[in-house]
């Protein structure tokens, strides 16, 4: 008798976060041979779906409250110098922010790091806010705002659901092949 999904990707999410933080602290520069190996047809099935994003792109991470779902897409594929990620905001009338507008490259627009506890964060400046994409492996994800001016109050959503996918071994082989993991 197999595992339900959810705890067969916490499971895989904790390995993943914990052999990458391993290999972190032996001052290794390379990842780990199971993220550095993993591929798309392994994990596809892991992943949420959202509505914001395209049938031929990743939805690397969701979140949705009373009012709006909050994605990050990818494209399936992400190299050094190939795909992209964007930040979207809609609701069932349709998208209400793109983020970067157009599709780029991530290096130099989102950073993500993993916390000791196996969280993973995906950071990003826009319009003046810095954005905070947390994705805990135990508990549901969140989003943290934080203005440019200390007058402006800081903001956030908390989300009605989980994700873990940010520790899934392939999102964490996209993020370090784009150079956007912190090391």
């Amino acid at each position: 008798m197999g595992c339900p999904l959810t705890i067969r990707i916490v499971s895989i999410a904790a390995c993943a976060g914990l052999a990458l933080l391993a290999h972190a602290s032996e001052g290794a520069t390379e990842i780990s041979p199971n993220i550095a190996n993993a591929s798309w047809e392994d994990f596809k099935e892991m992943y949420p779906i959202s509505a914001l994003c395209e049938v031929d792109e990743i939805t690397l991470w969701t979140c949705d409250d009373d009012e709006k779902t909050y994605s990050l897409c990818s494209s399936i594929e992400i190299t050094e110098d190939v795909g992209y990620i964007q930040y979207r905001v809609g609701t069932e009338q349709g998208v209400n922010l793109v983020f970067p507008e157009h599709q780029h490259h991530p290096r130099g627009i989102f950073r993500q790091s993993l916390s000791p506890s196996g969280d993973v964060r995906i950071t990003f400046r826009n319009s003046g806010h810095s954005y905070t994409l947390v994705d805990r492996l135990r508990g549901t994800s969140s989003i943290e705002v934080l203005p440019e001016s200390e007058s402006e109050g800081i903001a956030g959503v908390s989300c009605h659901n989980e994700n873990q996918s940010l520790q899934l071994n392939y999102t964490l082989k996209l993020v370090y092949q784009a150079g956007i993991a912190d090391r």
